[in-house]
C-alpha cells in the first residue's frame, strides 16, 4: 500500500512545477505540526504526511530559519512555537483560507 501511495506522490510531482510542490509540502508539514501540541519527530512527520524526509527536512529548516518552529534536540522533535505567524504563512501560500472569505455578505 505505501509503494501504492509513494508512486501516485512521485506521479503528481512529475506533473507539477518544483516551486509549487515544494509550497504543497510546506504547507503540509506546518498543517501537520500544528496539529500535535507535543511535536513530531523528523520519522514521524515523513510518514503522516507521505512526503519524503529530504523534503520533508527542507521545509523543516525553512520553518525553523523563519521562527516558526523549533527544534527540541532532548527529544528530537520538532514543534511549532509561532502559531500566529505559521497560519499567515499558511495563508499567503494559498492552503487555508481565512472563515471570514465564506461568510455571506449582507445584501443593501
Amino acid at each position: 500500500m505505501d509503494e501504492k501511495k509513494e508512486k501516485n506522490n512521485d506521479e503528481l510531482s512529475d506533473m507539477l512545477p518544483t516551486e509549487v510542490m515544494e509550497r504543497i509540502n510546506l504547507g503540509v508539514v506546518g498543517v501537520s505540526l500544528s496539529m500535535y501540541e507535543e511535536g513530531m519527530t523528523l520519522d514521524e512527520l515523513a510518514e503522516v504526511t507521505g512526503i519524503k524526509h529530504d523534503s520533508v527536512k527542507k521545509c523543516l529548516n525553512y520553518l525553523i530559519n523563519n521562527r516558526m518552529v523549533k527544534q527540541i534536540s532532548v527529544k528530537n522533535t520538532y514543534k511549532v512555537v509561532n502559531f500566529k505567524k505559521m497560519l499567515t504563512l499558511l495563508i499567503e501560500l494559498g492552503l487555508i483560507f481565512p472563515i471570514s472569505e465564506f461568510k455571506k455578505q449582507p445584501k443593501d
